[in-house]
């Protein structure tokens, strides 16, 4: 059954559905001023978009303001910046946008004033994304009636009251193909559901993502991963399909068949959306703090691990085999970490993010790898963390909790307890005491007699390869093992 068509409200009807929502903007601070500014300068000013959405949905804005003004803008950007003491500056030359930013202080804000964008302010609200942005009240009607009066020629006000997100017009996703993203990141934020219209048109205009620069791309992803119900919000692209025009380095995800692979990685990535909030961050505030810590980008530790969690297997589509009627993986997280690395280059996140996401695709079986051992040594769990980078193992233990969870739907204990010992020893042991190497470079040339150069390097790595393995547990099972190698290298 399609649903009706929203009958436009005429502008300026008052809506009862706002007032109390309203009385928490009346006494927000930057507004109260953009009010007395708006009256001093005899200039009309109007609320739009983003803030009434938010007042509307009872959420708290995040000081992040949009005016219309029939004004210059310039003008009134420059008394703006002046009453705050804020910089300013323009930012749309094409639309004459301008935007006045103060970082530090009391109240940090972000403020964009715009000119009204077509003959009347209901006009400009009908080139609009969504309907519940097409909303706009006076200042001065705002603080002047006890029940202020909306401007809504969308009926956004009754989608917001049915948490429902549709477009102001059919060719919403033509003008302007990012929303297609922010459609599904709106959702996510708020809690919406796609009215049937809009999701047809996600479906059918899905391509035009391809139209739209990369580094937009990257931000709204980057926002959506850094929120909450992310693994949703991703099955949501999977089921219209935009994922695969966003990544079509994914696009082997679609095979069905003998794996599936989207629901195993949407799995992982909700548990280890999860993990974050796990009795483990308790037990170690000190993971916790890692997690929440920032990479010189500004991007959170978190963002990375779940963008990490999500591509873990993206290299098993190109080695997926059959052999003797068992799903065989061979070479996998060699592949994923080629594929991790096209994709995270050409959303071009940067060399810091794109090295931590691909080790611990390249690695993320090495955890299952040392469980097996009976009884691992410190020297082994010493090589696990140096081998892959101290706090990228702390990534690696965390997606082996996530990745068994979403394998087995439940948890397995002795990962679990194996997890835990091994963040015990990095948080008490690793980062505090770092044991000598079974055998530096001047004993192996000495006792090997060979001259200094690669081949050290090779048999320091293969000593350290044999601690992880657990066979070398001294100086004299090290001198065994590489000695089988050199046998075996020379054969």
């Amino acid at each position: 059954m399609r649903e009706k068509r929203q009958t436009p409200r005429r502008a300026g009807q008052r809506s009862a559905f706002f007032y109390e929502r309203f009385a928490a903007l009346k006494q927000d601070p930057i507004v109260k001023t953009l009010y007395g500014l708006a009256r001093a300068e005899e200039v009309k000013l109007y609320l739009v978009g983003g803030v009434l959405r938010e007042a509307g949905l009872e959420r708290s804005w995040m000081k992040d303001y949009d005016l219309v003004t029939q004004d210059v803008p310039e003008r009134v950007a420059s008394r703006v910046a002046q009453e705050f003491r804020a910089k300013r500056f323009l930012m749309d030359r094409e639309r004459g946008i301008w935007r006045v930013v103060k970082k530090r202080g009391r109240l940090p804000f972000t403020i964009d004033i715009a000119p009204m964008d077509g003959a009347t302010l209901e006009e400009d609200l009908l080139k609009r994304d969504f309907t519940i942005n097409a909303l706009a009240v006076g200042l001065e009607d705002l603080y002047g009636h006890h029940i202020p009066p909306v401007i809504d020629p969308a009926g956004g006000i009754e989608d917001i009251k049915k948490k429902r997100l549709r477009l102001v017009s059919e060719d919403g996703f033509k003008k302007d193909p990012l929303r297609l993203v922010r459609a599904l990141r709106l959702c996510q934020l708020h809690g919406l559901r796609v009215e049937r219209n809009t999701r047809r048109l996600l479906k059918e205009d899905a391509p035009l993502i391809g139209l739209v620069a990369t580094e937009r791309i990257k931000d709204e992803l980057m926002t959506i991963f850094s929120n909450k119900e992310t693994a949703p919000t991703m099955r949501e692209f999977f089921r219209v399909g935009l994922v695969y025009h966003m990544l079509p380095e994914l696009a082997g995800w679609r095979k069905g068949g003998h794996y599936d692979m989207v629901s195993h990685s949407l799995k992982t990535l909700d548990e280890a959306e999860r993990l974050l909030d796990d009795r483990v961050m308790t037990e170690f505030p000190a993971l916790r703090e890692h997690f929440m810590g920032e990479l010189p980008s500004g991007t959170r530790r978190e963002v990375v691990f779940k963008l990490a969690a999500f591509l873990h297997d993206c290299g098993k589509p190109e080695t997926m085999r059959i052999e003797k009627e068992e799903l065989k993986f061979w070479g996998h997280d060699v592949e994923g970490e080629k594929v991790s690395k096209k994709i995270l280059k050409r959303l071009r996140v940067g060399r810091k993010i794109s090295d931590i996401i691909s080790t611990i695709v390249r690695n993320h079986h090495r955890v299952f790898s040392l469980i097996q051992l009976e009884s691992p040594t410190d020297r082994a769990r010493n090589h696990f963390f140096n081998a892959v980078g101290g706090d990228v193992g702390l990534d690696l233990l965390c997606l082996a909790i996530a990745d068994a969870r979403a394998t087995r739907g439940g948890e397995d204990p002795e990962l679990y307890a194996f997890v835990r010992e091994m963040l015990r020893f990095y948080f008490e042991v690793y980062t505090r005491v770092r044991p000598e190497p079974m055998m530096d470079g001047h004993e192996i040339m000495r006792v090997f007699g060979v001259k200094e150069g690669v081949i050290v390097g090779e048999m320091k790595r293969k000593i350290e390869e044999g601690v992880e393995k657990g066979v070398v547990r001294d100086k004299e099972s090290a001198l065994g093992y590489v000695r089988e190698w050199l046998k075996e290298r020379k054969g």
